[in-house]
């Protein structure tokens, strides 16, 4: 109830800003933002438990003018549990052997080579990026209380304005806000050259990367 309470009221808010709202109508379509990385040239799409392969066909019908790759993700609760951008052509990176499989993933799919930030700690790679008008480079990220040899990582980018932030409020994830994706294009071409393997039952992940979509 509470979800769906939270959905109403982001819809109504962009809708008042007269935003174009694209509603999933497919029952058996699952997108959750978490799961959703738009590094400004690209979206990638983690392969969750909250996210299927027809959310993902559905988000690239939807930003047709941009490539859509699936990333597996096995044991983490969403895609930006351990990775999120830092910069304009930069990707933050957990050092677990998940995160470094969803990187080379991504490497894979992508015909852009994107800068990469490891940090010791996955949770610390789950930033904000903005880029604001007489501020230039600002990241939010986890207090050196939290994640210190992490925030030692993020001190390297001389170029931002880092803001640290303290326990953030836990809602469901424990993750960091996510960030709004608007566009005013609307639903157009199908997806093509979509593969999927679909898990099975048991502990063991047995997705493979899913699909690339060049429109």
């Amino acid at each position: 109830m509470w979800m769906l309470l939270q959905v109403e009221a982001v819809k109504k808010a962009l809708q008042d800003l007269q935003m174009n709202v694209v509603e999933m109508t497919d029952e058996s379509a699952t997108l959750d933002g978490g799961d959703v990385l738009f590094t400004g040239r690209e979206f990638f799409v983690g392969l969750s438990k909250r996210t299927n392969q027809r959310g993902a066909e559905i988000l690239a019908d939807t930003f047709k003018d941009y490539a859509v790759s699936t990333v597996p993700v096995c044991d983490s609760l969403h895609l930006k549990s351990f990775c999120s951008m830092a910069g304009p052509n930069l990707i933050v990176i957990g050092s677990s052997e998940e995160a470094q499989k969803a990187l080379k993933t991504m490497q894979q799919m992508s015909d852009h080579r994107y800068d990469k930030l490891t940090v010791p700690d996955d949770a610390a790679a789950n930033c904000v990026y903005l880029n604001i008008p007489g501020k230039g480079h600002v990241l939010l990220h986890r207090a050196p209380e939290e994640f210190p040899e992490s925030v030692k990582v993020f001190e390297k980018l001389k170029e931002h304005m880092l803001i640290p932030r303290g326990q953030f409020r836990v809602v469901q994830s424990g993750r960091m806000p996510d960030l709004l994706l608007t566009t005013d294009q609307q639903v157009a071409r199908p997806l093509r050259d979509g593969r999927t393997q679909p898990r099975v039952p048991g502990n063991k992940c047995t997705l493979r990367p899913l699909l690339t979509i060049r429109h």
